[in-house]
């Protein structure tokens, strides 16, 4: 069985911007058969016509299922809007009070994303394919009748029938819903409580009575079906749970559903909405229940917590009345739910079924929270006893707008067999007071019909009516039959219509029409034409029989399915009402102007004439003919006599009329002869036939044109005919603002010419004549067609107005600042009139200009409503056109827009938006920043919604990856050095060849030396040379150690090596992580090179645990999410290994790594669980520091309990002991300080403080290592409380931690396992006191930590060095260190980046004897030196952490000049004060140069790195005699100095280091100043700590992008301090910390600027540096980029050429060039100025014609003759001028870089060149306005004050204004002798010439001089002056002398000055003019002349 769903072309309307054809007249089909689903769109096939090409279907997609298809449909579910209700109930049972959820009342108006989808239902679930890809599965708990998308989702109609049909469930329960008969508008129920009204009388478990709710709604896939509730005025607020209720119709717009009762048989109205919290609260009041834990509330990771699971509320039992709340197990509905197997709660795929109450499974422990609620409307008082349904037609229904906008809600009902629409009208109404819309409904009538659809796009719906005829109705107004042609014609029975073959089934819209007919034979009631005129009853009734059509379907747009009783299925598609944009206009102009009753009048007989027999394929002139013909004759015009009146100049255009007969008559003939096609070939078909001339009978001529017009007062719209007439006209006026409808305005000036000469408007008549002067006759005065009588029965609105409305003239005065009042609008006439004139106000232009809006509804002429004032200005210059930019981009207005204005408003509107490119406001609309063409904001704007969402953000980035460069693009060299590499040769450094490093480094090859220190996947080379007397054996005991002595250099490397790769490997979803390899073996030298491994027996079996550890972490530390904010734990265990020991160890290290990035999070609590039972060390050491660094600071609750069970000091006393790693101790133990970060948690910190003095206990265990413990705990102690020492609990700890630091007597150990340490140890013997080796280290950091920043003097005193020798002599040296480390911290202000600083930190009493010779027997010269050491090291340390990220050049000098001196006498003399202290000390300084340079890859420390690196064994053994060898450096220090290398390339260049107390503690942590001798050393400090550094990276790179060009870029930038304080850098670069800066701004004289400020848009800064993105600039005009010019000359030379104003005359292509690299630009200036060079190769310049004879003779062998370059003619002068011109143009446009003002431009060029020879009035008025304009900025920048340089002259130069203005002039003076007698005939002089007697050109110069200089009509003559006189002075001023015309031009004078005196009005306009004329002193005839035209002219 074939069915479709929904055939719907309108499903894309959400989305903007779509091709209007596409969106419109494509159909979009859901074909469904079987278990096929068929996706398609366009069309079944269409032809071409003359606007459109043939079309096709597209099968978008196809759907196969396993089951047959029951139901489907498109819909729209929406991601993101919460079931709040249910959170709030979640939260408040699990008592959670973090989660504050702000809980709406309703979340109606809560905008969400909208999914479309196709959703499908079979028997068993439902598939959801959303339109992005997304695909979702979902189990339904009941059997599905129908399926109905809404607003808010979907409804579904659950079938009666139950899912099983258990024997052993009653009878009358499973039919239960089918036998309910309580409706809402018979239910008695009025119980207080609304659980009452479900008839919850809860007899037994299986309560017959109590019904479920039958319909139920979800709004996203993954929801859980909800029911819906139901409220009416009657019966209040209950369940849909009646099923006698049936869905009739669902709409989504308005959000209506429509309901039928069987059992009352009455059709209800309801509105469809959002329920609101009071009403799910008051069904669903059952709270406090317990949280079911197993339940997953959650979604997919792209859908947060969404809707509750199943079931509705806890019913009220009426034995129980007083029983506030029931137990949910008692719950009848809950228990009938159960038993019909529906399981709240639970996951869709597994309801089970229980046939038993006592086998029901346990209930749901939470309620079933409706979603959606339906208010009451309207009940149908009429009574209808619907017939059985049998088919889907008989159920059909639809929403419904008239061509007039009324909607109506129609739907068919079959009461006793017979079919009817039922036509219900809807009305909205708005709420007083509210936002809110009502849906009112006004009135119910039938129509009898077969079957009814709806065609949108007509505003009209198909029916067939009891005879079987197709008809067209509109609303209750019949339009007319519908013959369908080719399909009919075989289905009658008529000799004459039949045919033996029948025609395709494409649509077709041309009638079927007979060659020849029998009047007496031939019946055309069938093929009834579409006709306006109705058809009568009785006709239907004579004829019985039918044509076969069964039903019509599938209607979209204008297009539907004919089925017929065989069976088949046609489609049709009916013509369209209208098709040229000026007939659509003219449609609404009419609903403006008209009553609507009228206008659907009106509209109808415009379809039956559109659409009449014959050819419907029309030219927009053809189709305008017929309507203005329509319109002419609805006034009262005889169109038939009209058409005879009409000029020559006009064509005729009949109109269509159905033929009657083949046969010819008299009346032909008599037509043709008067035709003027016989008037014009008459006379020379004659002579050259040599026939005798054919006589037209003039008498009959004559009578003809004697005879008067009848004109029909009695017609329609005879008292509108003022009303259309200035509505028409106002559309005319703003039809002149789009350039695009030229043809149609000579189309609309037509009709409005013929009405205003008729009812007598002479200044109409004027206008229509001054635009097109040609077209049309003048008229010196009207005759009107119209009689007096008839004239004096229109009816003028109060609103109209005899001065023609201009929107030149009013915009010319809007410039001029001069008050013209308001100018008339009409609501969707002339809106973009309104939308000009309004910006132009708001940006201050004119004065008290604006808008008067019409009241013309109802055609009554009521007078102006309301009007738009001027906007009030303000003082700030750019406010102004700040604001004029917002009300563009309200109304809609985009650059496409501008492009079709006219040349000089598109200027003006372009040159407001310009004044606000430079600054404009942070806050606009992202089509705000376009308008004003800074595309770099606009694409900043666009994303700032995304930024709000993380994963939309990363995921917009991913895909921008693709197409632009970012900060992970590779170089082209490397992508294909990466792409052929193997596993086993991956070093993990393959992916940092960006070209972000590129532009970082442009000059050096410091990345690649970076890369080959740090890389430690291939063996190193192992040059030694075996000498003669070398015994094979021992020469390989020699490369063995040699080997040793450089791996453990090698296994230093990956901590550094994970500090270059951090966060930059974007990693697939899809793709498993490839760990490079840590390699410890050797290569010989060549040419053997042969491999060398380590001697297992020299190396410990667990020499490479720790280094594997720290290869994976560096490994994970490099991924990065490609898409989303964090990596899904399924890819986590994707990558888990399954294989070795070693494997297991870096993936230990992945772990630690994604945890430090935050990748832990959703890490299923099983999953961890998995982990830890294996008991692996490394594992359970990386797992949980990982974990607790993800959840640092926030206590998580989960986490906590992970980390206690490590530690006995957290677990209670009678708790099991375990066997744990002393390692995962330690590791546990500063979890907890992470964990609990800054909380200052009172019971914690007591903790950590007892683990610090922890005793070793009896167990030997807790004797090993610590140190490390302690230290750990004394870490943990001070993250916990970090600059908490004002807290009174956490200062009472401080004695306890100076007695740790300094020592004395041990407290008492009172944690919880005190009983265990009662007894002390066995193998160590520590005493009664404190032992400071293992609690100093520990304890002195915690203080520093807890006292940081506080400047405690207290505190800052016991950490202050001893000062004689001593008290030196009870402190180790090394803790020295610590103290000064803990010292800068607490006083943290008081470091100073200096020398003096640093050694001050040192007492004067150990100074003068370090470094010197022993000279003295008393004094420990090697204490002294030790001391003096660590103490520089520790100042060192605080330095770099103080400075941290800075990049301060005066911390770094000073670190490395300690360092340096350090590591100097380490080499010279370290028996003075031993090796391992100066080595440690020397690389402490060094990792402080590394954190105070941190990403900024300096050299100075890098060059340290690489001399210190280089001291190993194998070169100790390599060394000379000569030259004394370096002492090798341990394991510790490689690790050390590695690290200041990563340092120094953090994150490949895009991070840096932090100085805030939480980065503070993560690097005192990692880079604890006691480094590992060996890799197995763990004593004193954990090597996974080293790692926690990445918990201080911070990403504050600011990396700009051309937008352009969309590559990386150099710019400068500007970063002030809160201070105010400026500092100027160039990015890409690393800036300072957020927290101490007030404003980022781009600051480049090459690219606009772009501002941050932080009290604006600071957080999107934030997000650009968080996830380093680029930051895209816009590129200025004159300026390349420092890539292409890095001095900037060729910038300079450009900036040079702007400054000479006269170089804009002289402007040549190559200067041209150098402003922009504008590809578009450079094309338009190859093609069109570049002029011929003798330097450039032959042909590089030829042209078109030569260029194509070149083609044609390409295989001729005459290449000598066709290479001779272009042989075609130069250029002439006037080309020669317009090249230069529009070089001129062009220069002007690209150096002010307003690319948009070239094309506007380069049309007033074409309007200058057009005039010459066929000017218009058109041209004129942008000339006008031009110059209007170009005043309009010279006063107003006269007037305003320049600020900071701001330019506020025009787009283009003045001086080239001034030129076009001159050019102008030249003209008119060229022009004057042609024009002057028509000239004075049109002012009213005496004149013997006729203005329709000349020539055509000759009227084109007339209308554009009487244009441009304003001249009326008779304007002398109606002023008083004598004009016989005048005239007779000026006709004989040609034929005078000298002497003569200067006393002739005073004989003017006086004429003129008699004048004066009767007319003040001209007299205003002409003194001034006077006096300056006269006092020229013309004497020339010439000049003479063109004074007096000039002086007529003012």
């Amino acid at each position: 069985m074939c069915k479709k769903f929904n055939l719907n072309c309108t499903q894309n309307k959400h989305k903007k911007g779509l091709n209007p054809k596409t969106d419109c007249h494509y159909e979009e089909e859901l074909y469904v058969k079987g278990c096929t689903a068929v996706w398609s769109k366009g069309l079944v096939s269409s032809p071409g016509s003359k606007v459109s090409a043939p079309e096709q279907r597209e099968t978008i997609a196809c759907y196969t299922i396993d089951n047959p298809i029951k139901n489907a449909a498109f819909v729209d579910f929406h991601v993101d809007l919460k079931n709040t209700m249910l959170i709030d109930a979640l939260n408040s049972q699990i008592e959670d009070t973090k989660k504050n959820i702000k809980i709406e009342d309703n979340t109606e108006h809560v905008k969400s994303e909208i999914m479309p989808s196709i959703l499908l239902i079979d028997s068993k679930c439902m598939r959801v394919y959303a339109a992005d890809g997304r695909e979702y599965i979902t189990s339904l708990p009941f059997q599905v009748k129908k399926v109905w998308p809404m607003k808010f989702g979907v409804l579904f109609e659950k079938d009666p029938t139950p899912i099983l049909h258990s024997s052993l469930l009653p009878v009358s329960f499973l039919k239960h819903n089918e036998t309910q008969n309580s409706t809402f508008s018979r239910s008695k129920a009025s119980s207080h409580h609304l659980s009452a009204k479900l008839r919850a009388e809860s007899i037994s478990g299986y309560d017959q009575d109590c019904p479920l709710p039958t319909c139920f709604s979800i709004s996203h896939p993954l929801d859980d079906v909800n029911p819906i509730l139901m409220k009416s005025p009657s019966q209040g607020l209950q369940y849909y749970n009646d099923g006698d209720l049936q869905i009739i119709f669902v709409s989504s717009d308005p959000s209506i559903i429509l309901l039928y009762d069987w059992k009352l048989g009455t059709h209800s109205l309801w509105k469809i909405r959002k329920a609101f919290r009071d009403e799910c609260l008051s069904v669903c009041s059952n709270m406090n229940v317990t949280y079911n834990q197993s339940c997953d509330f959650g979604r997919s990771p792209s859908h947060s917590i969404g809707k509750s699971s199943w079931l509705g509320s806890p019913l009220h039992s009426k034995k129980q009345p007083k029983t506030p709340k029931m137990s949910r197990q008692n719950s009848t509905i809950a228990s009938i739910f159960q038993q019909q197997g529906l399981t709240p709660h639970s996951s869709f795929g597994h309801s089970s079924v229980s046939t038993m109450a006592n086998s029901i499974p346990a209930p749901p422990s939470l309620p079933l929270y409706p979603d959606i609620c339906i208010d009451h409307i309207f009940t149908d008082s009429q009574v209808l006893r619907r017939d059985k349904i049998e088919r889907p037609s008989d159920t059909k229904a639809f929403l419904h707008t008239d061509l007039v906008g009324h909607e109506y809600l129609c739907y068919m009902v079959k009461v006793e067999g017979v079919s009817k629409l039922q036509i219900m009208r809807l009305k909205k109404s708005h709420t007083h007071g509210q936002n809110k819309m009502n849906i009112i409904v006004g009135w119910v009538s039938s129509v009898l019909a077969k079957d009814a659809v709806v065609l949108d796009h007509l505003k009209m719906m198909a029916l067939i009516d009891e005879t079987g005829n197709i008809i067209l109705q509109s609303g209750n107004n019949f339009v007319g039959k519908i013959h369908v042609g080719g399909v009919l014609a075989r289905l009658i029975d008529s000799p004459y219509t039949k045919r033996s073959t029948f025609q395709s089934p494409f649509p077709r819209r041309s009638s079927l029409l007979p060659t020849r007919c029998d009047n007496t034979t031939f019946d055309d009631s069938a093929l009834h034409l579409l006709s306006p005129v109705p058809h009568s009853s009785v006709s239907r009734l004579e004829r019985k029989e039918s044509l076969g059509i069964r039903g019509l379907c599938d209607a979209a747009g204008d297009r539907l399915s004919v089925s017929f009783e065989s069976g088949q299925l046609y489609r049709i598609a009916l013509p369209p009402v209208v098709c040229s944009p000026l007939l659509s206009r003219s449609c609404d102009a009419l609903a403006a102007a008209l009553p609507k009753d009228l206008t659907m009048q009106v509209l109808i007989k415009w379809y039956g004439v559109r659409n009449a027999p014959g050819t419907q394929d029309l030219t927009p002139d053809q189709e305008w003919e017929m309507f203005s013909e329509l319109m002419l004759s609805l006034i009262g015009y005889d169109v038939d006599k009209l058409g005879q009146k009409h000029s020559d100049e006009e064509t005729e255009v009949l109109p269509k009329k159905q033929r009657t007969s083949n046969d010819g008559s008299q009346d032909d003939w008599e037509h043709m002869i008067h035709s003027k096609f016989h008037e014009g070939i008459n006379h020379s078909l004659t002579n050259l036939l040599n026939l005798p001339s054919l006589e037209v009978d003039s008498k009959h001529k004559r009578a003809e044109e004697e005879k008067p017009i009848q004109f029909n007062s009695n017609a329609l719209l005879f008292p509108y005919m003022v009303h259309l007439f200035y509505t028409f006209h106002l559309l005319y006026e703003d039809m002149k603002l789009n350039t695009l409808l030229e043809n149609d305005l000579k189309r609309l000036a037509k009709l409005l010419y013929q009405i205003s000469k008729d009812i007598c408007l002479d200044k109409y008549v004027d206008h229509y004549w001054l635009d097109f002067p040609t077209d049309y006759s003048f008229v010196a005065e009207c005759e009107s067609q119209i009689g007096e009588e008839v004239l004096k029965r229109l009816v003028q609105p109060s609103y109209f107005s005899a001065e023609p409305p201009n929107i030149y003239a009013y915009l010319n005065s809007v410039l001029k600042d001069v008050d013209e009042g308001c100018y008339p609008y009409i609501s969707q006439v002339n809106d973009m009139s309104k939308n000009i004139i309004e910006i132009m106000s708001a940006a201050g232009c004119g004065r008290g200009s604006g808008v008067r809006i019409l009241n013309v509804a109802g055609g009554e002429g009521g007078a102006m409503a309301s009007s738009t004032p001027r906007v009030a200005t303000s003082t700030a210059p750019s406010v102004p056109h700040a604001a004029a930019v917002l009300l563009a981009c309200e109304r809609g207005l985009t650059l496409r827009d501008i492009d079709n204005f006219p040349p000089a408003i598109a200027l003006m509107i372009i040159t407001i938006f310009s004044r606000c490119k430079l600054d404009p406001p942070v806050d606009w609309p992202l089509a705000a920043y376009s308008l004003v063409m800074r595309e770099d904001l606009a694409l900043q704007a666009g994303i700032q919604h995304k930024i709000k969402s993380t994963d939309e953000y990363l995921e917009t980035l991913a895909l921008e990856v693709l197409e632009k460069e970012t900060a992970f693009t590779q170089n082209d060299n490397n992508l294909e050095e990466v792409s052929h590499k193997a596993d086993e040769e991956i070093t993990g450094l393959e992916h940092m060849g960006t070209k972000l490093l590129t532009l970082l480094y442009p000059k050096d090859q410091r990345m690649s030396e970076v890369y080959s220190l740090l890389q430690s996947s291939r063996p190193v080379t192992v040059n030694l040379t075996q000498r003669p007397e070398v015994s094979d054996h021992d020469f390989i005991e020699e490369q063995e150690k040699y080997l040793y002595a450089l791996g453990t250099r090698t296994m230093a490397l990956p901590v550094g090596r994970g500090m270059v790769t951090l966060r930059t490997l974007a990693c697939p979803p899809t793709d498993s992580l490839t760990l490079p390899k840590l390699c410890v073996s050797g290569r010989g030298p060549p040419p053997r090179c042969n491999t060398i491994n380590l001697n297992a027996s020299d190396t410990s079996p667990q020499c490479l645990l720790w280094p594997t550890f720290h290869n994976g972490v560096a490994a994970g530390l490099a991924v990065v999410p490609m898409t989303g904010s964090s990596i899904d734990s399924n890819w986590i265990v994707y990558n888990r290994p399954r294989g070795t020991q070693d494997m297991s160890t870096e993936h230990a290290g992945f772990l630690l790594a994604l945890g430090l990035n935050g990748h832990l999070k959703d890490m299923p609590y099983m999953i961890l669980f998995d982990y830890f039972i294996k008991s692996h060390q490394m594992i359970s050491i990386g797992l949980l520091l990982g974990l607790t660094a993800t959840f640092r600071g926030t206590m998580d609750v989960l986490a906590t309990k992970m980390v206690s069970i490590h530690l006995e000091a957290l677990l209670p006393p009678s708790s099991v002991e375990m066997d744990i790693h002393h390692g995962v101790l330690v590791a546990a133990l500063l979890g907890v300080g992470l964990l609990y970060q800054r909380s200052a948690h009172a019971h914690y910190a007591q903790v950590l403080l007892r683990e610090i003095g922890k005793p070793p206990g009896p167990e030997m265990e807790n004797c090993v290592e610590r140190e490390g413990y302690a230290l750990a705990a004394g870490l943990a102690l001070g993250c916990v409380c970090l600059r908490a020492g004002d807290q009174p609990h956490v200062a009472n700890m401080a004695p306890a931690l100076r007695t740790y630091m300094l020592g004395g007597d041990r407290r008492g150990f009172n944690g919880s396992q005190k009983d265990k340490y009662k007894q002390g140890s066995f193998a160590v013997r520590e005493g009664s006191t404190v032992n400071l080796d293992v609690t100093a280290p520990g304890a002195t950091l915690a203080l520093g930590l807890i006292y940081m920043k506080t400047n405690n003097p207290a505190v800052a005193e016991w950490l202050q060095p001893p000062t004689t020798a001593y008290m030196l002599d009870f402190v180790r040296p090394d803790l020295l260190m610590l103290r000064i480390i803990a010292r800068g911290l607490v006083l943290w202000d008081s470091i100073e980046p200096t020398e003096e600083w640093v050694e001050n930190q040192v007492p004067a009493t150990i100074k003068p004897y370090c470094f010197v010779k022993p000279t003295e027997e008393n004094i420990d010269y090697e204490a002294m030196n030790q001391a003096y050491c660590n103490i520089i090291a520790g100042a060192c340390f605080a330095l770099g952490l103080r400075f941290a990220g800075s990049g301060d050049e005066e911390a770094r000098d000073t670190t490395l000049y300690f360092a340096s001196r350090l590591a100097s006498a380490w080499s010279r003399a370290p028996e003075h004060t031993g090796a391992s202290t100066l080595e440690t000390c020397c690389c402490v300084c060094l990792l402080a140069a590394g954190c105070i340079m941190a990403g900024r890859g300096d050299i100075a420390v890098m060059r340290l790195c690489r001399r210190l690196r280089a001291r190993t064994a194998a070169s100790r053994s390599n060394s000379t005699p000569t030259h004394a060898a370096h002492p090798p450096l341990t394991h510790g220090a490689q690790m050390a100095v590695h690290c200041a290398l990563g340092l120094l390339f953090l994150g490949g260049g895009r991070a840096t280091l932090g100085s805030t107390p939480d980065a503070v503690a993560a690097l005192l942590t990692a880079f604890f100043p006691k480094f590992p001798t060996h890799t197995e050393d763990n004593r004193y400090h954990l090597q996974a700590f080293r790692h926690l550094y990445v918990l201080a990276v911070e990403y504050r790179l600011v990396l700009p992008r051309d937008i352009d060009t969309g590559k990386l870029c150099y710019a400068h930038i500007q970063v002030v301090d809160l201070n105010g304080l400026a500092k100027e850098l160039k990015a890409p670069c690393l800036i300072p910390e957020l927290d101490a800066l007030k404003e980022v701004k781009i600051n480049d004289p090459r690219y606009w600027p772009m501002s941050f400020h932080r009290d604006r848009n600071w957080d999107q800064l934030k997000t650009f540096l968080e996830y380093t993105w680029c930051i895209d600039i816009k590129q200025r005009a004159g300026c390349l980029s420092y890539a292409n010019d890095p001095q900037g000359f060729l910038t300079m030379l450009g900036q040079t050429l702007t400054l000479d104003k006269s170089n804009i005359w002289s402007a040549k292509p190559d200067n041209i060039e150098l402003f922009t690299n504008d590809a578009r630009v450079q094309n338009f200036i190859k093609h069109y100025l570049a002029k011929d060079n003798r330097d450039e190769p032959i042909g590089a310049n030829i042209c078109a014609d030569c260029l194509v004879f070149k083609k044609k003779r390409s295989s001729v062998k005459t290449s000598g003759l066709i290479n001779k370059g272009c042989v075609c003619r130069k250029y002439t002068k006037e080309e020669q001028e317009l090249l230069q011109n529009l070089s001129v143009v062009t220069y002007e446009c690209v150096v002010n870089d307003v690319l948009r003002a070239l094309p506007i431009w380069t049309t007033f060029l074409t309007i200058i060149k057009a005039m010459r020879t066929s000017p218009s009035s058109y041209h004129m008025w942008q000339m006008k306005l031009l110059l209007s304009q170009t005043e309009a900025l010279s006063r107003r920048g006269c007037s305003e004050m320049k600020v900071d340089d701001v330019d506020s002259e025009p787009l283009v130069s003045h001086e080239f204004t001034l030129a076009v203005k001159q050019r102008i002039a030249l003209l008119f003076d060229k022009w004057e002798l042609k024009i002057l007698p028509f000239l004075r005939k049109y002012l009213g002089m005496p004149s013997s010439r006729t203005i329709n007697s000349c020539q055509e050109d000759v009227k084109r110069i007339l209308a554009s001089f009487l244009m441009y200089h304003e001249l009326r009509r008779n304007l002398l003559r109606d002023s008083g002056f004598d004009t016989s006189e005048l005239g007779l002075v000026m006709c004989e001023k040609a034929a005078l002398s000298g002497d003569a015309a200067s006393t002739r031009f005073d004989a003017v004078i006086a004429v003129i000055d008699r004048g004066l005196r009767h007319s003040v009005e001209v007299s205003r306009g002409l003194c001034p003019r006077l006096v300056l004329d006269c006092a020229r002193g013309w004497t020339r005839d010439t000049d003479l002349l063109a004074a007096g035209l000039v002086l007529l002219g003012q």
